[in-house]
């Protein structure tokens, strides 16, 4: 005890004397600050009040913009909003895509990520949080697959498909959304990676547990497939979310 204690002193000295102490000590103080509005819970808690089917633009914007901290993007069929706080550590995005008419929203979407850099014990390591729902085409959902695991991972590929269009529809206009893209497409990439050299894993996505999976970016991926009819929801927890059971609501994992 005496040992550790006398090395953790000669740490903080080599620190100060070195000229590092002020960044040091910067560093602690920020990243022990308490998190900005919004918290997570409600970012993700606002993506559940949209509505497939259900929800029109105005529905949309009421539910998911909060002006004093976020940046709205909007296309003719896609709206978006994307934040960030703690020096672009902690960002987030809620997108929500229409059908052909504009009226019903059937595509939604939620990402929140922490990519704050281990420091010491102080900071988590990253994780990145993604919900979807969407109404997928009967062609997809009613096509004649070997098994039920192919029919997992075709709808998969699909909700891959329409997150990169969706996204491109306001990336352009907003950094954040073209890195939440990003990640979306990573983890997604990764699990059908996973797929293609086992394709027995897709049991797992309807457990609740999850499949859980090697990521290419952040080391483990978690996700599950639910198919009700022709609704399709897609949860994914990346990183260092991805060591607890998918959950919802999330109350108790930020």
């Amino acid at each position: 005890m005496k040992t550790a204690i006398l090395f953790g002193a000669a740490i903080l000295t080599c620190l100060c004397s070195c000229g590092c102490g002020r960044t040091f000590w910067g560093q602690i103080y920020e990243l022990s600050t308490p998190e900005p509005p919004p918290d997570p819970n409600t970012i993700v808690a606002q993506y559940e009040n949209i509505e497939v089917r259900q929800s029109s633009a105005a529905d949309v914007l009421s539910v998911i913009y909060l002006p004093e901290y976020e940046l709205l993007s909007q296309s003719k069929s896609v709206i978006a909003t994307a934040g960030t706080v703690k020096k672009g550590y902690k960002r987030w995005m809620k997108m929500a895509a229409f059908d052909e008419d504009g009226m019903e929203v059937q595509r939604k979407y939620v990402v929140v990520a922490n990519e704050t850099p281990r420091f010491l014990f102080v900071s988590p390591w990253t994780g990145v949080h993604v919900d979807m729902k969407m109404v997928m085409e009967s062609e997809v959902i009613d096509e004649p697959y070997a098994n039920e695991n192919a029919r997992r991972i075709a709808i998969l590929e699909r909700v891959k498909e329409y997150a990169a269009q969706d996204v491109l529809e306001v990336a352009p206009d907003n950094k954040e959304i073209e890195t939440a893209g990003l990640l979306i497409n990573e983890g997604l990439s990764s699990a059908l990676a996973a797929l293609a050299s086992s394709p027995a894993m897709a049991e797992k996505l309807s457990d609740a547990e999850g499949m859980v999976y090697d990521d290419v970016t952040l080391d483990q991926g978690r996700m599950t497939l639910e198919v009700v009819e022709d609704v399709v929801t897609m949860r994914m927890r990346l990183g260092s979310y991805s060591k607890c059971r998918i959950v919802l609501p999330p109350t108790d994992q930020y």
